[in-house]
């Protein structure tokens, strides 16, 4: 019989194999360690570098709301793709677009939330259509404005055009706006003399439709005037002055494309490359003429400036700050002239790229007859009467419109925009 087969007893590890395999799982724990640690270095690295380069300088300042209106808030990315859509590529365009879009933006929705009570809505299908027919970009901004395009065009065909009567009173009118009373005077005394009217608009007139047309406003119903010219008043004005003679009208509100600076030199760095000013803009000559003679009588420049300048403000007050040797502005002479000791003021001196307020009309209604109205003067008066309704809901207190764009955040628009 053969013998069992003996069960060799384990020989247990010896102290020096146990130290060896011991070492062996230590180097591999720190490799597989050292792995993920890498890892983990490197994802750290790259969310890092988006995080700090990405996410902090542009996603961030994307997401924030800069607009607000009745609680309905716009963010910084949806104001940037409104100013894409506006400035259609042209990146030159863009800084002539910031301020505008705002108003855009605060428009449309003060539209979308009151057009309903007109009668007046717009479906999804409808914005769809119009974007799909056109080749649009379909964002939140492009539909929103899509949309608000379409509600200004069906409240002027349902709502405002069946309002405008069908005939009416209508004068055949010349006219031009002049800056001051001194030089309407002067104007209307050339007339008398005998001097071409037209000529003298074409020459004077600061308004650039009667610039344009030589003073020919042509024959329209009342309400037309004030929306060809871009005012309010003149209107009535001239429907209340008997046809064939000459009337007058200050009007406070219309603007201009110049004003009259006075600026005083109020401290200057030691090499002369930056002056920092007070200023005061004035919107005539006469009026200019007038403040700088009181300065010169010695009277306070702030407590003046704060009476007369049309660029006051509450908070700057005067202070136009510091410019720059290098600036463009028209008052860069007078500045840098080390004749000119700090303490000192300028004379007046014109700025045809200043825009102020304020001046007066010299017109005439040649002749008056009562008629259907033209296709032309309904649609200008459905306009106006649109412009009236939305300006309306823009100050009516019970919409809350807020804006939080300043110089900073529009500049980082820019950026985004023209990227």
């Amino acid at each position: 019989m053969a013998k069992k087969k003996e069960t060799q007893a384990e020989r247990p590890l010896t102290k020096r194999q146990l130290t060896h395999w011991q070492k062996q799982a230590l180097r591999q724990r720190i490799i597989a360690i050292s792995g993920v640690v890498t890892i983990v270095a490197v994802v750290a690295v790259i969310v890092s570098g988006w995080y700090f380069k990405q996410y902090i300088p542009i996603d961030k300042p994307l997401q924030e709301t800069v607009i607000e209106v009745n609680g309905q808030k716009f963010s910084m990315s949806y104001y940037v793709d409104a100013i894409e859509y506006f400035i259609g590529g042209q990146t030159a365009y863009i800084q002539y677009a910031l301020d505008p879009v705002v108003t855009n933006i605060e428009q449309i929705e003060l539209m979308r939330e009151n057009s309903g009570s007109l009668g007046v809505t717009i479906t999804d299908a409808e914005v769809n259509k119009q974007i799909a027919d056109n080749s649009l970009t379909s964002n939140k901004a492009v539909r929103d404005i899509i949309r608000g395009q379409l509600i200004r065009e069906k409240l002027l065909s349902d709502y405002f055009g069946p309002k405008i009567p069908t005939s009416g009173e209508q004068r055949d009118v010349l006219a031009m706006f002049v800056e001051s009373q001194d030089q309407l005077d002067s104007v209307k005394a050339q007339v008398d003399a005998g001097a071409d009217f037209g000529q003298l608009a074409k020459n004077n007139s600061l308004e650039s439709t009667t610039q344009g047309d030589s003073g020919a406003l042509g024959s329209h119903a009342s309400g037309v005037f004030d929306y060809t010219v871009d005012t309010t008043g003149l209107d009535a004005a001239i429907f209340s002055q008997a046809v064939g003679t000459w009337g007058t009208y200050n009007d406070t509100s219309k603007t201009k494309s110049v004003g009259y600076w006075i600026v005083k030199i109020t401290e200057r760095n030691t090499d002369n490359t930056q002056v920092r000013l007070s200023s005061m803009l004035l919107g005539s000559m006469e009026e200019a003429s007038s403040v700088k003679a009181r300065l010169d009588d010695g009277e306070d420049f702030t407590t003046l400036a704060q009476q007369y300048s049309q660029n006051w403000s509450d908070t700057a007050k005067d202070d136009l700050g510091y410019i720059t040797s290098d600036s463009t502005a028209v008052y860069k002479a007078f500045a840098f002239s080390t004749d000119n000791a700090v303490g000192s003021f300028s004379t007046v001196i014109k700025d045809t790229s200043a825009t102020t307020k304020g001046g007066y009309w010299l017109f005439k209604s040649l002749s008056t007859v009562t008629q259907d109205l033209t296709s032309d003067d309904k649609t200008s008066l459905s306009n106006k009467a649109f412009n009236a309704w939305l300006t309306g809901l823009q100050a009516d207190s019970a919409n809350k419109i807020t804006s939080s764009l300043d110089d900073a955040k529009k500049a980082f628009a820019t950026t985004q925009a023209g990227g």
